[in-house]
């Protein structure tokens, strides 16, 4: 049976990397090699909209730059030049992310993600351990781990090569007298990497603020900020085999992210698969999560909350859905919490050196 992990930015995080927009923001405001005229009045809107903002604007920014294009049409510019600012954020991006990810060395823990990875049930409740238990119980076979990466490190593959190259063993499932092994099976980068196909952009039209900067030009720019569209024309069918991966889903393990309208067609997607097969289970981790243990009905109250989003993508409000959902506040990662190693921390040295609270 396909159990199949969605990875976010919430997972470098954990690990102490410095990997948010508000952290970027600070370095991309500061990096001025290279900049031209129009780029430093770029820089300028950002330190003025993400200060002025009670909400942080820039904190998200693909929504941002779905915001930002106003901005371009008051100037007066059409799409070359949003797609100029967007491409400079985009690649000094995939620079930070670099050399952030370089502050970790994962490479002896693939023990430590197999065990992760392992206790995917773990935080759950005794009804909600009963309930998944009995769908577990339709399936035959062993446990396949997939992995749909949304950010764009490469540390989820090193892990998974690191157990592969040190044959960690998975682990076997016993169903009805016959133990089948558990296995490794795709991992899928579905907005590209810092060094190949980065996708940055919004879920769809609805997104971008002012579309007037779009008309009269290539088709190509409007299509490279829409995720899907951008993923199609690439041609690595990427989206296509995410996809087919969560159609075969049994349990889908949501860890380090956000449910967001940018990532709104993946919940669209997954509540559909939720529909169709009445024995899938969505985990979400929750960070945040009420964890008072003598009152429960703050914890109850968010829960319902996170559902009601979670489903409010597809319009789709069937109570048969809400209870498969799971809300989780246990780390089953909590083994990879502030992984960084000083003796490779000395990136940024300078920058930190002189930074300046420009984003708070």
């Amino acid at each position: 049976m396909n159990i199949t992990f969605l990875i976010g930015n919430g997972f470098d995080l954990n690990l102490g990397l410095d990997t948010s927009y508000n952290d970027f923001l600070n370095f991309y405001l500061q990096e001025k090699s290279g900049d031209d005229e129009e780029i430093r009045g770029f820089k300028a809107d950002i330190r003025r909209q993400h200060l002025d903002s009670a909400t942080g604007l820039w904190a998200n920014a693909e929504l941002a730059f779905g915001h930002y294009t106003d901005d371009i049409a008051e100037l007066g510019k059409k799409a070359d030049s949003f797609s100029k600012r967007r491409n400079d954020f985009c690649r000094k991006l995939a620079v930070y992310l670099q050399e952030q990810e370089k502050r970790v060395d994962v490479h002896n823990h693939g023990q430590a993600f197999v065990d992760a990875i392992s206790e995917f049930r773990s935080g759950l409740t005794e009804a909600q351990l009963e309930q998944v238990n009995k769908s577990l119980d339709i399936f035959e076979g062993g446990f396949n781990y997939n992995f749909i990466i949304f950010n764009y490190t490469s540390i989820i593959d090193t892990l998974i090569n690191a157990a592969k190259q040190q044959k960690i063993q998975l682990g076997t499932r016993e169903y009805k007298g016959t133990s089948f092994n558990n296995s490794f099976g795709k991992s899928i980068h579905v907005h590209g990497t810092t060094e190949v196909e980065m996708i940055f952009g919004v879920n769809d039209t609805s997104q971008i603020a002012n579309m007037t900067i779009f008309e009269g030009v290539s088709p190509i720019y409007l299509d490279s900020f829409i995720k899907q569209k951008y993923n199609n024309n690439i041609g690595s069918r990427v989206d296509e085999k995410a996809f087919d991966i969560i159609k075969k889903s049994s349990f889908i393990y949501v860890y380090g992210m956000s449910i967001g309208d940018t990532d709104k067609l993946w919940w669209q997607r997954i509540v559909d698969r939720m529909k169709e097969y009445p024995y899938t289970h969505v985990f979400i981790y929750c960070y945040d999560a009420p964890k008072d243990r003598l009152l429960k009905e703050g914890r109850l109250i968010y829960e319902a909350s996170v559902k009601e989003r979670f489903l409010a993508f597809s319009g789709n409000t069937n109570p048969d859905l809400r209870w498969r959902i799971h809300i989780i506040d246990h780390n089953i990662f909590s083994g990879f919490s502030n992984l960084v190693n000083t003796q490779l921390d000395n990136i940024f040295g300078e920058i930190k050196a002189r930074e300046l609270p420009l984003i708070s």
